[in-house]
Formats: C-alpha cells, structure tokens, sequence
C-alpha cells in the first residue's frame, strides 16, 4: 500500500491550515507521575485500553511506525511527527527512517464527515475492508474526533497468509504449520492507524498534548470514548478534559508510557486473556522502576 503517494493528492480544501494548537514553550518530560492504589489503578487501566482486535488478540505493530501529519502548518505537522517518534522511541517501539511510508496518520480536516466521505470516494484503501455501512458510522461518529485502525493478519511466524485482505467468502489460510492447542497458528498486526480531528478538538492544547493524544490513539487499538474509566490519569482523556474544562495532563503519563511499554515487549503468540495478564504483570514491573 503507497500511503506516501496517496497523501499528497488529498484536497487541501478539505484539510484547511489550522493553527489552534499551540507549541509549548520546552517539550516536557514523557513521564507525568500517577497516583492511587498501584494494583487497583493497572487493572482498572489495562480492562480500559486493551481492546481484543478480530482476531483476539491485542494487536500492535509488528514493523515501524512511521508518523504523517497533514492539515496544520509545515512546522507544526513536523513537530507532531517528531513528538510521535519520540513517544515510539522512549516505549521501545521501532521507528522508521526519513521518507518511510506514513502508517500512522493524522488528518486535522473542517468537517471530518465530510472528509471522511471524501477520503472514501479518492482513497477507499485507507478504509481497507469495511463496508460502506462502516464507513458512515465513523463519518458520524459524535465529537469532532476519529480514529480507526485497519488490521495484518498473519502466521505467528509472521508470514502472509494466503487469500489474507481479499474481499472473498473463501477464508485465510496457512499452510506448514502445526497445530498447537495452547499458541495459535495466526496473529493480528495494526498496519494503518489513522486519526481525524477538527481544529476545535484541540483549541487551546499544546503541540505535545496533541502530539500525544494521537500517539496513544495510533500506537494501539482504542475505543471510541470511555477513557475516564481507567481512573488514572491519561493524555486520552485530553478531548474530554477540554470539552468539560478540567485540567489535562501535560503529555502521556506514567501509565500511558507503562502501557506501551508493556504492549510492545510482552508476546505475541498469546491470546488476549493471557495477554491481559501479561500486561498487567508488566505495567506494574515499568512503573515501579520509574519510581
């Protein structure tokens, strides 16, 4: 998939130039401190976040992300970016080099239906095997913020299977591989994550807080909405922080980082069940030793 080429030929008119966010005067630290009962906070955090993707498991990414920013300024789009890589770099995740093909993508548009049924109509590969009743759903999705993610199915080797991505009753297959009853034979990559979001979104947020929000929304499969209920401090609650004007954290959090932390060096053979266990064991393991 030429995501790189794609990009350039979006409508500009439909992306605009805004200028809402605003650059922080010094990048601030990854790292802003958590509180409550550690136990009770990992668990409320990970049964939050760690969505099972179709193929059960919680999904990641199995090669390097490379940020794309469009529809603010140059010099804001590239500050987006870098933060992007820098939340990667300091989880652990590998990031590609200068003239990547862009994965993990940001879009701030005027009306983000209206972009989206545009994007549909020029770009349908940015949408990869939803339906058209699919697609509507996110166009009018509430809120002035979106995000989806399109899915790699694969041996757990990490080779292609066969008949994988096509439009076809027939199902993915996988040959010479034995069957095991305690590791699957496949597993889910994240392959394009991308996020839509109209200026207003983030009026008054710095680049960091932005950059941020988008990473935690790219880097891992999320819900819609219902962050508040990892009752621990996260950049994910930004949108909803400025919507009920409480304060919002600076940047990702300790449990953010813990989190992505633990995604990105945990197994990937597993199921989501013992996957969530993994997770939880290791989110605890990354926060004590930032202490």
């Amino acid at each position: 998939m030429r995501i790189r080429s794609m990009l350039c030929l979006l409508a500009p008119a439909l992306l605009g130039t805004a200028g809402a966010a605003n650059s922080a005067p010094s990048d601030p630290p990854i790292i802003v401190e958590g509180e409550l009962n550690r136990d009770a906070a990992v668990r409320n955090y990970v049964e939050a976040l760690a969505v099972a993707s179709p193929g059960e498991k919680i999904a990641r990414f199995e090669k390097a992300i490379c940020p794309r920013s469009l529809g603010l300024s140059d010099s804001m789009n590239r500050e987006v970016e870098e933060r992007i890589r820098r939340v990667a770099n300091a989880a652990g995740i590998a990031v590609g080099t200068e003239g990547c093909a862009g994965n993990v993508l940001l879009f701030v548009a005027k009306d983000k239906a209206s972009f989206i049924r545009t994007l549909q109509r020029e770009r349908p590969m940015l949408f990869g095997l939803m339906t058209d009743a699919e697609v509507r759903a996110l166009a009018e999705q509430p809120g002035d913020a979106v995000a989806w993610q399109m899915f790699d199915q694969r041996g757990s080797d990490g080779r292609t299977l066969n008949n994988a991505g096509a439009r076809s009753e027939a199902p993915s297959t996988l040959t010479g591989v034995t069957s095991s009853r305690l590791l699957p034979q496949t597993r889910t990559d994240l392959d394009v994550t991308i996020v839509v979001l109209q200026p207003e979104a983030f009026t008054g947020a710095t680049i960091t807080q932005l950059a941020d929000y988008v990473a935690m929304r790219t880097l891992l499969q999320t819900r819609p909405s219902g962050y508040g209920s990892a009752a621990v401090p996260t950049i994910l609650s930004l949108l909803d922080d400025k919507r009920l004007q409480r304060p919002a954290p600076m940047s990702v959090t300790a449990y953010d980082l813990a989190y992505l932390k633990a995604l990105y060096g945990m197994s990937n053979s597993l199921q989501a069940v013992p996957q969530r266990a993994e997770l939880l064991s290791r989110m605890k393991q990354n926060l004590a030793g930032a202490n």
